[in-house]
């Protein structure tokens, strides 16, 4: 990715800030530079994100890894969600019947943060304590 070359970054960030910023827009410089080589319709189209195919993934490969993760004995001895809730919402999704791919995602990455900031600060605490 070019525009994640190291020397471009370091190049970029030692630009004066009228170059970078002029008036409300944005990477005056790239975008001056670009005029030369894109279409006006490129150059001036909002800014567009980068979706992730999480419905498909969560439906496909993930299935078991969000499944292991929001499993029922895990949302219980977590007790900040319900777990039948959590359950219903993965059928709807696998079933095609319902697109909770940004809630399950949200659950999801509440999971992973627990297990690798709150279990492993515990895991040394406990271990000393025995």
């Amino acid at each position: 990715v070019p525009l994640l070359d190291h020397r471009l970054v370091e190049f970029a960030a030692a630009l004066p800030s009228n170059l970078k910023l002029r008036r409300l827009t944005r990477k005056y410089l790239l975008r001056r530079v670009a005029r030369k080589l894109l279409p006006h319709e490129v150059i001036e189209r909002p800014k567009q994100g980068f979706p992730m195919p999480l419905s498909h993934w969560f439906r496909g490969e993930a299935n078991e890894f969000l499944r292991d993760h929001l499993s029922p004995a895990t949302l219980k001895a977590r007790g900040l969600f319900d777990a039948g809730y959590v359950d219903r919402l993965l059928r709807e999704h696998e079933s095609g019947h319902a697109d909770h791919a940004s809630l399950l995602y949200g659950l999801l990455s509440v999971e992973l943060w627990q297990r690798l900031y709150l279990d492993r600060a515990a895991t040394p605490a406990q271990t000393a304590a025995s």
